[in-house]
């Protein structure tokens, strides 16, 4: 009788929730890859879904498996994917362990190449890079500047913790079943950042880690991804997490002297990116600007700790594209700017607010005009005052009747920050003025559409050459543009809108 010799395994670890079909091509990459020599390879996947939606698709691979001696298939139903990790560490003692996300796929010698440089090195965290696969349509940008990309440096080279995440490492085994066995920490399973946090505690104990760049994986970017509001929420976040982190295992240097460093290197990046961005290659300024949510997340989580508990870093599957219109159940967010809410609006608002496939959200710059008495009750309307500098000043129109107005301006410096935390898919901005100006930087980065509301007349088309070229410049920005009577018709068709 044939016995198979006993060889080292190898326990390949996946955790997944509700991402059946990414499951499922990760899981034939897997079947496609080089088998080590002399080693046995386990493959544990553990369903962080109660419902067990991927229990069917590792029951169709086990009929087609080729690489892997046993095949575990588990639940964990409480959604914290630092559980769903301990999970798959508590199915058994191993040589190494390997981990992989579920919207990943492997090259053909990932675990191959994972597996030699560990031998070689003697390393105790081996981690290789991720290559983004986007999709047709992603900003030139996010592909020049690799920003949902992890490089490394040569095959070999030392890692510090901070470059270490679980999207493709392997590990040696002891450090999860020898005495003091290390596992990823709950607290930490829904806000993000438990791999990173398990790796600096490794580390904080002598681990050592090192770089391999042969073993690729990829990993499918949705569109929602490839979104400047996107990336700037979850460098936000890993600034939240790295705060975290480093009190937990203190780390030297204090959170106001990082803030600082970051803000510089904003200044830095901004200096050497502006000459290529003029030239429309804008990553590097881009680079620069993300330190600023990185900086602006770690002075928040110093500030106040509870805010980095607090913070959820997963509610859905992310297996839509990404866009609000593709998950059922969830409306679309819409943004409606204008200076104040006045009352004859009131009804058109509420009718808004009260359309099922729209999440509807006013940002204002003021309560009231210095020139009006109205009293609004929009005690039902969902209303953000956006933080905003407010001045008034004398204004005369020359043609074709010469008369003085004063004026309120208004400049909302809150309002891009708002718009970020909100990330509504469609943008309403009344008027030609700085509160569209920004609603248009937004719109461009976060590829929505624009509808700018003008009410022009026949005074506000003769108020200069500089103004009427910044409108026009605004009113090439929009997708739709609505105006009100025939003056503003005359106007608008005069400035180039069709």
């Amino acid at each position: 009788m044939y016995i198979e010799p006993k060889f080292p395994v190898i326990a390949i670890c996946v955790a997944t929730y509700q991402r059946p079909q990414m499951l499922e091509r990760l899981l034939r990459s897997l079947n496609r890859m080089n088998r080590p020599r002399d080693v046995q390879l386990n493959l544990r996947i553990v369903d962080n879904d109660f419902h067990e939606s991927g229990r069917h698709i590792v029951e169709g691979f086990e009929k087609i498996n080729k690489r892997f001696s046993a095949i575990h298939y588990v639940v964990e139903p409480r959604q914290n994917i630092a559980l769903a990790r301990n999970a798959a560490l508590d199915l058994g003692n191993a040589e190494a362990v390997a981990f992989i996300d579920d919207d990943e796929e492997a090259s053909s010698n990932w675990i191959e190449s994972l597996w030699e440089t560990y031998l070689e090195t003697g390393a105790d965290g081996v981690f290789g890079p991720v290559k983004a696969v986007l999709d047709s349509g992603a900003p030139k940008w996010v592909e020049e500047g690799g920003f949902l990309e992890r490089t490394l440096p040569e095959t070999g080279q030392r890692l510090d913790w901070k470059e270490t995440r679980s999207g493709n490492a392997l590990v040696k085994g002891q450090w999860f079943y020898a005495e003091n066995a290390f596992r990823f920490d709950a607290k930490m399973g829904r806000s993000g950042g438990s791999d990173t946090h398990l790796f600096a505690r490794m580390s904080a104990f002598g681990a050592r880690y090192v770089s391999c760049r042969e073993a690729v994986v990829s990993e499918r970017q949705p569109r929602s991804r490839t979104r400047f509001t996107w990336l700037w929420h979850r460098r936000f976040r890993n600034g939240l997490i790295f705060e975290r982190i480093a009190k937990a295992i203190e780390v030297q240097g204090h959170p106001l002297v990082r803030f600082g460093r970051r803000l510089t290197s904003t200044v830095l990046w901004g200096a050497k990116g502006l000459p290529s961005a003029l030239m429309g290659k804008p990553s590097s300024l881009i680079r620069g600007v993300l330190q600023i949510p990185l900086a602006l997340g770690g002075l928040v989580a110093w500030a106040k700790p509870s805010s980095v508990v607090n913070h959820v870093a997963y509610s859905d599957s992310g297996e839509s594209s990404g866009d609000a219109s593709d998950i059922v159940g969830n409306p679309t967010k819409v943004a409606f700017l204008t200076n104040i809410v006045s009352p004859y609006r009131v009804p058109v608002f509420r009718h808004l607010t009260d359309r099922a496939q729209w999440n509807l959200r006013i940002f204002t710059n003021a309560k009231s005009e210095f020139d009006r008495n109205w009293k609004v009750d929009a005690r039902a309307l969902p209303i953000k005052q956006s933080r905003t500098l407010s001045w008034k000043r004398t204004v005369r129109s020359k043609e074709p009747i010469i008369f003085d107005q004063r004026i309120t301006f208004h400049f909302p410096y809150g309002l891009l920050f708002d718009l970020m935390g909100f990330r509504p898919s469609a943008v309403i901005s009344q008027e030609l003025g700085l509160r569209t100006l920004i609603a248009a930087f937004y719109c461009w980065v976060a590829r929505a559409p624009l509808v700018i509301w003008a009410y022009q007349s026949r005074v506000s088309g003769s108020q200069g050459a500089w103004r009427n070229g910044f409108r026009r410049f605004l009113l090439r920005r929009a997708s739709v543009v609505v105006g009100m009577g025939a003056q503003s018709r005359e106007v608008l068709e005069n400035w180039g809108v069709p």
